[in-house]
């Protein structure tokens, strides 16, 4: 299967052939990340943002002519033959403030159950996630900034980075987690900026204690979507992430 996939991604005309041969899906997945009427010099320039016009667009168009379902509906039927027709799941990732104040109310709205992916490294705003720090130097500091944290770390033939989309396309993926690490401490030292500092100012993430953050384990079928707090979740994803930082010291 792998090998007749990667077959048919180098054929020309790809997309129309597997539209001709597949035209129907068990699932479909809309993924969203930060939703937000406000520029921001932590995002612009990485395509993460929608403004709440444009999701609820999206969710009005989604409830239109798709079916929502929740995880626990799709866990329930893996091979997909028993999810409704046209049957779509909406996910969030990085755990932006944002799904608290803009995203969960517009879901529990128009009844669309959400997954919420949260990444317990960046919970309380103590540090920034690298995409998010890279994005803010780039659009306050300039591409220079960056390249020459960027030279610090590339032992061959010095690459010169001229957008966000080389940095995120190409080059932090060549780098392994020490480089990665390494660039980003040397990144923090050519701005002359504090992390800690620029995450608090900016309060991008979830915090512990916004339990405001609703699960959404309704069917579409309900009138009114029944909420779920889960506070007490993100309790034990700081007790989890503490208990791995002392295993791995």
């Amino acid at each position: 299967m792998d090998l007749a996939a990667q077959t048919l991604w180098h054929i020309p005309g790809r997309f129309g052939l597997a539209n001709m041969i597949g035209p129907s899906y068990s699932l479909r997945c809309v993924v969203f990340h930060h939703v937000s009427d406000k520029d921001s010099p932590f995002t612009t320039g990485m395509n993460v943002r929608a403004t709440t016009r444009e999701f609820e667009g999206a969710l009005r168009f989604l409830t239109t002519h798709y079916s929502p379902v929740r995880l626990e509906d799709v866990l329930a039927n893996a091979d997909g033959h028993r999810l409704p027709p046209r049957a779509v799941l909406v996910t969030f990732d990085d755990a932006y403030a944002s799904v608290v104040e803009v995203a969960a109310p517009l879901c529990q709205k128009y009844g669309v159950p959400a997954v919420f992916f949260v990444n317990a490294a960046f919970l309380d705003n103590k540090r920034l996630a690298p995409d998010n720090l890279i994005c803010y130097v780039a659009d306050m500091h300039g591409m220079k900034v960056v390249n020459a944290a960027a030279s610090t770390v590339q032992r061959n033939e010095v690459q010169q980075l001229r957008s966000l989309t080389e940095v995120f396309g190409s080059f932090l993926p060549s780098l392994t987690l020490v480089g990665r690490k390494a660039f980003l401490e040397a990144l923090v030292r050519s701005a002359g900026v504090t992390e800690r500092q620029l995450a608090e100012e900016a309060a991008l993430y979830l915090t512990t204690n916004n339990s405001s953050l609703l699960r959404l384990s309704t069917s579409r079928s309900e009138t009114t979507p029944t909420p779920m707090y889960i506070a007490e979740v993100f309790r034990k994803t700081i007790s989890s992430r503490r208990l791995t930082e002392t295993k791995l010291s």
